[in-house]
């Protein structure tokens, strides 16, 4: 506990079963959760920290991430994002990736190599992005530095970027 109701987390962390943190979480050093799935409704002060999660079901991001120098989800179960998230670094989404609302990712370079599914919703990038997989159902992306795409986006959703746009195979 970090005093306030909250968890203080550092290291890695392996559960069997889920892991849920009710309160605010701090990262007093790189941390690793990993798990059956993640749910941080609270949101996650970094400190400056590295946060990794590598869960088999999904993680749910939905609250207020802030101050992490960068963040990886590479489970194999998803990764359910709504909020804002703001690294000083990079952000990392190697599974699937479904937007329960309207996530604002802030960071150097956003990534996402798996698929991302909308349900409708917006997805903000502050940053540069590479979108590696597929989007579907995204009403509108848009990212304020350069967006590299490999993967299908579809026309159906207004794709905005401030700065250049690379297309590559895929």
């Amino acid at each position: 506990s970090n005093g306030s109701g909250g968890t203080n987390l550092n290291g890695t962390i392996q559960t069997i079963g889920s892991q849920t943190y009710a309160g605010n979480v701090a990262l007093v050093g790189d941390t690793v959760l990993q798990g059956a799935s993640a749910v941080l409704p609270s949101g996650v002060v970094g400190g400056g920290n590295d946060l990794t999660l590598n869960m088999t079901a999904a993680t749910t991001v939905d609250g207020g991430f802030t101050g992490i120098a960068n963040l990886s989800s590479i489970g194999a179960g998803g990764t359910n994002l709504n909020g804002t998230v703001v690294t000083t670094g990079t952000q990392n989404y190697t599974n699937a990736v479904t937007l329960l609302g309207a996530p604002t990712l802030n960071g150097s370079a956003v990534s996402t190599t798996g698929t991302v599914a909308g349900a409708g919703n917006t997805l903000a990038v502050n940053g540069n992005a590479t979108v590696g997989g597929a989007v579907s159902n995204v009403s509108t992306y848009t990212v304020s530095g350069t967006a590299a795409l490999g993967a299908n986006v579809p026309t159906t959703a207004a794709l905005t970027s401030l700065g250049a746009v690379t297309l590559s195979a895929g």
